[in-house]
């Protein structure tokens, strides 16, 4: 009976540590799906090449996974710091790092591959000195409390970054930096090896283009 006891009580503690070993090899979530339209899924980042898995509402998104958006698709997600970001059609984009909500210590890094999205920052996001980024293969781009869109829609390789409100964005490449400051302004970096274009005010058709490149459709 004794053995028998102690074999409980190992079996017991060695389940325990089990259970405590997967718990901690969990990654924790940098943020949720709070909506989506059509296909969407992500890759991830280890194993390189491993299978996809279909996104759906309130599923975990984990840094580092590939986003991918099929034709006439959407999704959005927030962070767990409260940034929210829409994505357009045929988009690829990585949520690269998110500092805990408690603490904030760290930045917040994604970076867009192809394709749109619209970015909200909530105040608490960027009042910290730990900075807010989009990064691109041609540019950076810096947030500040902001409600923006970018990508790579009007000119094929070129990338283009309007502020629709709040208090800033700038837009760097290695030769230079442009702040856009005002709603409805906008720059286009179509060369990494210059600087971005001077800021000027979109025409209402651009920037409804723009806009409705991350504007949910009707159902049918």
């Amino acid at each position: 009976m004794r053995s028998c006891s102690r074999k409980g009580v190992v079996g017991a503690f060695l389940g325990l540590a089990l259970l405590s070993a997967a718990w901690a090899a969990e990654p924790e979530p940098a943020g949720h799906v709070t909506r989506v339209q059509g296909g969407v899924r992500a890759l991830p980042a280890e194993p390189p090449g491993g299978p996809s898995r279909p996104l759906g509402l309130g599923k975990p998104i984990y840094a580092g996974e590939r986003l991918l958006t099929d034709p006439d698709a959407r999704l959005e997600i927030r962070l767990r710091n409260g940034v929210a970001v829409t994505l357009g059609e045929k988009t690829e984009f990585v949520v690269q790092s998110v500092p805990d909500a408690g603490n904030g210590e760290g930045g917040t890094f994604m970076e867009l591959a192809r394709g749109v999205f619209r970015a909200i920052t909530p105040k608490t996001a960027t009042d910290r000195p730990q900075p807010v980024q989009v990064r691109t293969p041609v540019a950076v781009i810096g947030i500040r409390g902001t409600d923006f869109w970018g990508g790579f829609h009007f000119q094929p390789g070129a990338l283009d970054v309007v502020m629709l409100a709040g208090k800033g964005v700038y837009v760097e490449t290695l030769a230079g930096r442009v702040e856009l400051a005002t709603p409805g302004q906008g720059t286009t970096v179509s060369d990494p090896t210059r600087p971005p274009e001077a800021p000027q005010a979109w025409p209402q058709t651009k920037l409804r283009i723009a806009q409705d490149s991350v504007a949910w459709r009707e159902a049918r």
